[in-house]
């Protein structure tokens, strides 16, 4: 991905209510003809709910940052949480369960996608293009 066109990053409460803002985010950031768009936001929505459901953001007080970089010919989308015990796994599909299906999404959509832990926070990332 070439050089850096647009850099911005909202924080949200680390509640579920919130994801629908985060989608919201990266939707008017990339726009309707963005040709990353609609995955983006689905991956970003996912990973939200992850980060709500997963990691200590979702106690009062606590929030998720997502950062979305859009370059020539990709975007990269960030989300940034207060640090679990964990990290992100695949876990093994289960056609009948509920949940467990987000990473994969990613996994599958992305062209790369991994995390970082530092501190008191993780960040998912991942890129398309």
């Amino acid at each position: 991905m070439a050089g850096v066109a647009v850099r911005e990053s909202v924080t949200f409460a680390g509640r579920p209510d919130q994801v629908r803002e985060a989608r919201a985010f990266v939707a008017r950031l990339l726009g309707p003809s963005h040709p990353c768009g609609d995955v983006a936001v689905l991956l970003a929505s996912e990973m939200v709910t992850n980060s709500v459901r997963h990691s200590g953001s979702a106690v009062p007080g606590e929030a998720v940052t997502v950062t979305v970089v859009v370059r020539d010919a990709g975007v990269r989308v960030e989300v940034t949480d207060r640090k679990a015990d964990g990290v992100p796994v695949l876990r093994p599909s289960d056609g009948e369960a509920e949940g467990s299906r987000g990473l994969r999404l990613v996994e599958e959509l992305a062209v790369r996608w991994g995390y970082e832990r530092g501190g008191a926070q993780a960040t998912t990332w991942f890129e398309l293009w």
